[in-house]
């Protein structure tokens, strides 16, 4: 009994990129449509001229549930300063990879529109059987 391993059958790179014209609208970034997924990494890169809380939401079973948010420096993942993973850094509890049931998606959004620069967002995670 208890957990037994698994095998990684499609690792998945989802990548976004929010601007102004997309306000504090969520961006889903990975769906687990037939396998569950494995989220490993939520990483965050930021140009815009100031300081930014990006919030990471699970969508599914007709709830969408805000997880986690960080406070994104300027200049987050530019000129030598690394990107930020939201997931060691921003989830309240049991900072790391989490399991995303089929069905059920993430989402990131941020708390104010960007003003001239841009949010990327990378999340890394693999499809499991």
């Amino acid at each position: 009994m208890g957990l037994q391993l698994f095998d990684i059958t499609r690792p998945i790179i989802d990548i976004a990129q929010l601007s102004s014209s997309d306000g504090t609208t969520r961006t889903t970034m990975t769906n687990a449509n037939v396998y569950a997924a494995l989220v490993q990494s939520v990483l965050l890169s930021c140009d815009d001229p100031a300081v930014h809380v990006v919030q990471l939401f699970i969508v599914g079973g007709g709830h969408t549930v805000p997880i986690g948010s960080v406070s994104l420096p300027i200049g987050t993942g530019l000129n030598g300063t690394p990107a930020i993973d939201l997931l060691a850094t921003g989830l309240p509890v049991l900072p790391g990879p989490f399991i995303l049931p089929v069905g059920y998606s993430i989402q990131v959004s941020v708390a104010v529109a960007l003003t001239t620069g841009h949010l990327q967002v990378v999340a890394l995670s693999g499809l499991f059987t």
